[in-house]
């Protein structure tokens, strides 16, 4: 017997609960003191078995298994990777799962066989193992010891993954029987380890049972698992007692969306209004930036469910928030110096040339790219994770919430733009100061600006005098009068190009009219992204429409806009996008059908 044979008979010999990972570790061990032989299919066999994890949701695992990767970085290489895998180390796998008599070993044999015969064999698992996984998963609650320790907790939380997988797997393969044992265990196994004050022991045959597709409870099954949550609720939020706010959100978070799917809306408002009775009362004893945080997602559970009133009057409250959420905020600020001889050459690089070709160049770098930015936030996440795992909460000058950005795996757009409006903050200065140099090496005059943007037909004749005013006062740094005038000329200027494509930009009104779509909408056309491109398109909606951009012109139009936040860096912008559009030229048509 040798040294790989010796570790596993004595971890097949245990009475306890074994835990993956800590076989991965001491098959490691052993290997590290012993020299890996890469030709032994059985040490290297047994070092990739207990190296996969397991992945609950197989539609977020790239192979569709069950089984996935360690880790994957950020150059696209994984381990262990499927592709590690060989015909002979199935084969092996098959015998070792009926030779093991530990169920934590003899599932994690078999759940290999079972997902990676196919793709890896070519041929079809005998359903046996199948059955080995279910039943091995169901012995793995006795095995668990009622510690409080941590290795012990660690244990308990792990199980009911176990228990599921015998369920999904039970249900997969139509066997009755097993489906209803799973089901009896999961529920068993909650009642046995359920503490109130420990989250991750309750609530899991809930999500598991009573959100599947497959409805597998009895009607009292359904009934015990809502009681124990009412129960539960009513426990933690006892007057005299300290309320665990976080455990009544996740009571209400399976209550709720509970009661409305069977269409009790008294008791689903009923719960809502629980939850926003404990998470007020804690609101109330934060600081005004949390407790700002915590109305809102209160006025959001109840809009959802119909508080209108209840939402309303949180709405007040939020408002009157604004201003002690403003007085928090901190200035932070990076220094970070680049030699002015480098700035100067990059700009007279990218000024070189006539003018038309200069400006064209300078249009087109100060457009964020999209896909390259995108590369950029992922390789930024990867290094700061834990930065990009909660919401951010954006809010104006007054304090007022304008926008949530969510976690980067479920609101990667939103993250993108705020990671792009920040790019352009730290880019204004440069920005500025090319199209100064520009302004001052082709000696353009208010002039020579106007009649520039003017080549383009998507500006009408009539609207010259308000552009005029616009670039003069541009010229003086006279910002805040520019910013007014020339951000209202922007939108009928899509509209023109739009016409021009024969797009309708009306729409009917309530009274027997018509009004203008908004610029917002009129960015979403498919015809515009085709005719200007997506990078072109996103840097439209990031400056003047989104809130979770810089919004100018929604700022602007509705008077949200301090007069001294708007400087330079709002009408270099602008002043951007109005040279990029002079660009734009009428097609010559060589018929009327063309």
């Amino acid at each position: 017997m040798n040294i790989i044979d010796e570790t596993l008979s004595a971890l097949d010999a245990t009475t306890g609960m074994l835990q993956e990972d800590t076989v991965s570790k001491g098959i490691r061990s052993v290997l590290s003191e012993n020299k890996v032989e890469k030709s032994d299919v059985i040490q290297i066999s047994e070092l990739l078995a207990f190296e996969f994890r397991e992945n609950v949701d197989v539609s977020t695992n790239p192979w569709g298994t069950y089984l996935r990767s360690l880790y994957v970085l950020t150059n696209s290489e994984e381990y262990p990777s499927i592709n590690d895998l060989t015909p002979e180390m199935v084969e092996y796998y098959e015998q070792r799962a009926v030779d093991v008599k530990h169920p934590v070993l003899k599932t994690r044999y078999a759940n290999l066989v079972w997902e990676f015969s196919r793709r890896i064999a070519g041929k079809k698992p005998n359903i046996e193992f199948a059955r080995m996984i279910i039943d091995g998963n169901l012995e793995i609650p006795a095995l668990i010891t009622d510690g409080n320790d941590t290795d012990s907790l660690i244990a308990k939380i792990l199980v009911p993954k176990k228990l599921n997988r015998a369920l999904t797997l039970s249900i997969s393969i139509n066997d009755q029987d097993r489906i209803r044992k799973s089901v009896e265990a999961m529920i068993a196994y909650e009642d046995r380890i359920a503490e109130d004050d420990k989250q991750a022991t309750w609530g899991f045959s809930f999500d598991n049972l009573m959100a599947g597709q497959k409805d597998v409870l009895t009607r009292e099954e359904k009934e015990k698992l809502v009681n124990d949550h009412e129960k539960r609720l009513e426990r933690i939020t006892t007057e005299g007692g300290e309320k665990d706010h976080w455990g009544v959100e996740n009571i209400i978070n399976r209550l709720a969306p509970y009661y409305r799917k069977i269409g009790d809306l008294e008791n689903a408002k009923r719960v809502v209004l629980k939850y926003g009775e404990v998470f007020e009362a804690m609101a109330a004893t934060c600081i005004p930036s949390i407790a700002s945080s915590h109305y809102d997602d209160v006025r959001a559970r109840y809009q959802e469910y119909g508080l209108t009133t209840e939402a309303k009057r949180i709405e007040v409250i939020l408002q009157e928030l604004g201003a002690k959420v403003v007085s928090e905020f901190k200035t932070m600020s990076v220094k970070h110096e680049i030699p002015q001889e480098k700035i100067d050459k990059q700009i007279a690089d990218l000024l070189d040339g006539e003018l038309p070709t200069a400006l064209f160049r300078l249009v087109l770098y100060f457009i964020p790219k999209k896909e390259k930015e995108g590369n950029a936030l992922k390789e930024i996440a990867n290094e700061s994770i834990f930065f990009y795992l909660s919401a951010n909460k954006l809010h104006d000058a007054d304090g007022r919430l304008v926008a949530t950005i969510g976690p980067i795996e479920s609101d990667f757009d939103g993250r993108l733009m705020a990671h792009i409006s920040q790019n352009m903050q730290f880019g204004a200065y440069f920005l500025h100061l090319a199209i100064s140099r520009l302004i001052e090496k082709f000696r353009l005059s208010k002039d020579d600006i106007v009649n520039l943007i003017f080549q383009s037909p998507i500006f009408d004749e009539h609207s010259r005098g308000i552009i005029d005013a616009g670039i003069e006062a541009y010229l003086n740094d006279n910002h805040l009068v520019a910013a007014h005038l020339l951000t209202t000329q922007i939108e009928p200027a899509f509209r023109n190009l739009l016409l021009g494509a024969g797009v309708s930009v009306l729409k009917p009104n309530d009274i027997g009219g018509f009004d203008y779509i908004t610029f917002g909408t009129l960015l979403s056309y498919s015809q515009l992204k085709d005719a200007l491109g997506e990078d072109f398109i996103f840097y439209l909606k990031l400056l003047f429409t989104e809130s979770r951009g810089w919004n100018v012109r929604n700022n602007i139009c509705h008077g949200l806009l301090r007069s001294e936040f708007i400087q330079k860096p709002i009408t270099d912008r602008i002043m951007h996008v109005l040279f990029l559009l002079s660009f734009i030229r009428e097609m010559e048509q060589s018929s009327p059908s063309a």
